[in-house]
């Protein structure tokens, strides 16, 4: 019996061997494709010419929209737009009236996980990570995600398979875009990372993904700055971009190691108004103060600071968190002087208020209704639910971080800064993917953005920054990825909410039948 358990165990690995090395040598995954006639089910607009009549049109460039307006679509292309009454209509088309709805770009977003975290039960371990290839990217979809960068990964070939039954069109969910293994220091936070030791072992990791399809690299918590350094000029000689989720590395520091992207907005500035106050930063000259509260600051400083010349500095969430951003001018020298260098690298900011918004206590957002709650199996919903009070209560309430965050985000937009916008949702604490990318443009509008802005954050920047010129806009010519809203989301921003269809490359899906196919199943692999 012993003998033939083995081979059987042998006979497992040698696939997965060959999957993984038919994967290496460039061969695709195999799909059965009556896959693909499942997915008929969620569609509900589908010609070869389609046409949207007396549509208002948000355009996602910012401008006012455009009311009684019609839509040409021809294989995944807007071929006609204009006035309705001036655009000519073929006779074969099959035509959707569209009176009183609301057409805009599909959201292109920059923060998203293609798994979710439970709880783990071994020591040391706090979460563990599951693969979803369904329910995650259908919940992206339906409220209007059609393309979305990956932001980190467990598990990579999951999502290179992901990737590939989506660009095939057996799988639903939007078009990805995706990032790497994280690149990580200490995986002490998150064991299930790869442990980054030195500067060449940086780059021998991005040169590894980068070699099998991966289009961006992230940089976490915990990393010196030559390894942050050594990753951004690997991932460049490749022809990729670097993100940086930031904590032991400053803003600062981390534009000049080179990276594009900082991810969750203006969340680690603590760092870097400690480090002009310590005189760091050749060429500024720091305030007197140090928030609004001058003693606070100054004994913060005394007890909490960080030794910048250090290459490698271990993440102080305490840091993050304590007086230095509770306390923060937004309107102080200090940020403005921030805000500009991050302006003249071009660097593109990440902003997450909704994945925050979900993880924090705080009075801004109202409490995960049942809708959202729908979506987890019992068991992870109660899971979910104990976690949440144990967090909540260890925390404390974190409302005025939250309100920071989202001044910050207002300053920078209003001072010309690159936003772009995602979810961060991996079912922790109720950020279900879906309902909190529409949480996280709420949150803008709140912070102070108008509709339309908030709306070009999310669609026109987003596309940009991806380096994506067929989409991201209402236009002739551009990708037919659209969201049809019952609603006018200029005159009530709640309309975001209310989804009607989402039309990739120029086929219309349900929302509501993308939703009710994966309610319940957070908290199982699929």
């Amino acid at each position: 019996m012993l003998s033939i358990a083995i081979f059987v165990l042998h006979f497992l690995l040698a696939g997965v061997r060959y999957a993984y090395a038919h994967y290496e040598d460039g061969g695709p995954f195999s799909f059965d494709p009556k896959a693909a006639d499942y997915n008929n089910q969620f569609i509900s607009h589908q010609a070869p010419i389609l046409v949207l009549e007396n549509v208002r049109v948000i355009d996602g460039t910012g401008n006012a929209p455009e009311e009684a307006q019609t839509i040409v679509i021809e294989d995944g292309k807007i071929t006609a737009l204009g006035a309705t009454g001036s655009i000519p209509v073929p006779e074969d088309a099959k035509v959707i009236s569209a009176a009183g709805k609301t057409v805009l770009p599909g959201y292109v977003m920059h923060h998203e996980h293609l798994y979710y975290h439970s709880l783990s039960q071994v020591p040391g371990m706090p979460y563990l990570a599951t693969p979803s290839m369904v329910t995650v990217p259908r919940l992206y979809l339906s409220v209007g995600v059609t393309t979305a960068r990956s932001i980190g990964t467990y598990h990579p070939f999951d999502d290179l398979k992901l990737k590939e039954g989506i660009d095939k069109d057996i799988l639903l969910g939007p078009d990805l875009f995706l990032t790497a293994p994280f690149i990580q220091g200490d995986p002490e936070y998150y064991q299930l990372m790869p442990e980054i030791n030195s500067a060449e072992a940086a780059k021998r990791e991005v040169r590894y993904w980068a070699e099998r399809g991966f289009h961006n690299f992230k940089t976490y918590v915990d990393i010196s700055r030559s390894e942050i350094r050594a990753a951004a000029e690997e991932a460049h000689l490749h022809g990729k971009n670097i993100s940086s989720h930031l904590c032991s590395v400053s803003i600062l520091e981390a534009l000049d190691a080179g990276i594009d992207e900082i991810e969750h907005g203006f969340q680690s500035i603590a760092v870097d108004i400690l480090r002009l106050h310590e005189g760091e930063e050749v060429g500024f000259q720091a305030n007197s103060t140090i928030g609004r509260d001058t003693s606070l600051g100054e004994q913060f400083v005394m007890t909490a600071g960080m030794d910048f010349k250090q290459d490698r500095r271990q993440c102080r969430f305490d840091i993050l968190f304590g007086p230095l951003m509770m306390d923060l001018d937004v309107d102080s020298a200090e940020v403005h002087y921030i805000f500009q260098r991050v302006i003249e690298k071009g660097a593109v900011v990440d902003s997450t208020l909704g994945g925050l918004a979900r993880l924090m206590p705080n009075s801004i957002l109202p409490p995960i209704n049942d809708e959202a709650k729908s979506f987890y199996t019992p068991q992870r919903l109660a899971q979910w639910e104990h976690e949440i009070e144990k967090t909540h209560s260890k925390a404390g309430d974190l409302t005025i971080f939250l309100q920071k965050l989202m001044e910050l985000d207002y300053k920078f937009w209003k001072a010309g800064g690159n936003l772009v916008l995602g979810s961060d949702a991996v079912a922790l604490a109720g950020a279900v993917p879906g309902s909190t990318n529409l949480e996280s443009l709420e949150l803008l509008f709140m912070a102070g953005i108008p509709p339309l802005e908030v709306i070009k954050i999310a669609t026109l920047n987003g596309a940009r920054a991806l380096d994506l010129f067929d989409r991201g806009t209402v236009a002739e010519g551009q990708r037919a990825d659209l969201i049809l809203l019952n609603g006018n989301a200029v005159e009530d921003f709640k309309a975001i909410y209310e989804i009607d269809t989402v039309f990739k490359k120029g086929i219309g899906y349900s929302s509501a039948r993308l939703q009710e196919s994966v309610r319940g199943t957070i908290g199982i692999i699929n």
